[in-house]
């Protein structure tokens, strides 16, 4: 990866998750800016579409993939849908969980339909249910979790996890899936600067079934398709870290983001530790 890849990998997934961010929030506006109900909504579409905006930029507008990452380029468009769908119903459990359901699905089918109809005409069942529960599980795990973080930690610990799974990724010898994984981080330190100027743990909660549907997707590619040399639990281990802010004698947000760090430095640590020059 050269640099010239790198930088444009991020600004311009961030720039695009920016600008949506700062219309749709009303950034500008200090009255708008005090009002802690920002649009979730937005902030699927901003993390969905800048992640799209940094793929194409990387790789291209190829509209008929043929590689099973590719396909990730309808898997943008989809969540920046279904993602804001579901966060507007989010208030209607049922409808809510079906759409996030339906953003799993469509997104697993899109990007692994190879592996889960491997065996011709049927399905793979235990794939198709790993593929599709692990990110269902992942969303209802940090919707539980999120809403006692404020919107600055909260967003900061989605940041993290997204760029220490974007490393593990690449420690698997993944660098395109690295690449988009890196875009994603890069539309989520827009979010950072955005949830500083509007503190909105609503708005907020609008990222979290696009950034865990997205990084399923690379975690599975990678784990299927490239030489993942540590165990897949490690990525478990960096999903699970936002939980440690919420621990009642955590107070300041300082102290969150750097318990939240502990997990996630120690899984890239080990992830590390396998990684195998000789794939190089």
């Amino acid at each position: 990866m050269n640099p010239r890849d790198l930088l444009i990998g991020i600004l311009v997934p961030g720039i695009v998750a920016a600008t949506i961010l700062f219309f749709a929030w009303k950034l500008a506006s200090s009255a708008a800016r005090r009002d802690k109900s920002a649009s979730a909504p937005a902030a699927a579409i901003a993390v969905s579409l800048g992640s799209l905006a940094g793929f194409c930029a990387l790789f291209g507008w190829n509209y008929r993939p043929v590689e099973s990452w590719l396909w990730m380029i309808w898997v943008f468009p989809a969540l920046a849908l279904l993602g804001a769908l579901e966060a507007r119903a989010s208030s209607t459990f049922l409808v809510a969980a079906l759409l996030r359901i339906a953003a799993c699905g469509v997104a697993m089918g899109l990007v692994l339909r190879k592996l889960i109809l491997h065996a011709g005409p049927g399905v793979d069942t235990n794939r198709l249910a790993l593929y599709v529960g692990t990110p269902v599980i992942a969303i209802s795990l940090w919707r539980s979790v999120f809403p006692f973080l404020s919107a600055g930690v909260g967003s900061a610990a989605l940041w993290m996890v997204s760029t220490a799974s974007a490393v593990m990724v690449l420690l698997a010898h993944s660098m395109k899936l690295a690449q988009i994984g890196g875009a994603l981080a890069g539309t989520l330190g827009a979010l950072i600067v955005a949830c500083l100027l509007r503190p909105s743990v609503k708005g907020l909660a609008g990222a979290l079934t696009p950034v865990a549907v997205i990084l399923s997707c690379l975690v599975f590619l990678s784990l299927e398709y490239s030489s993942m040399g540590y165990s897949v639990w490690l990525f478990a281990l960096v999903g699970l870290a936002p939980a440690l802010g919420v621990l009642p004698f955590v107070k300041k947000p300082w102290m969150k983001i750097a318990l939240i760090a502990i997990p996630i430095a120690i899984a890239v640590a080990l992830a590390f530790r396998t990684y195998d020059t000789s794939a190089l």
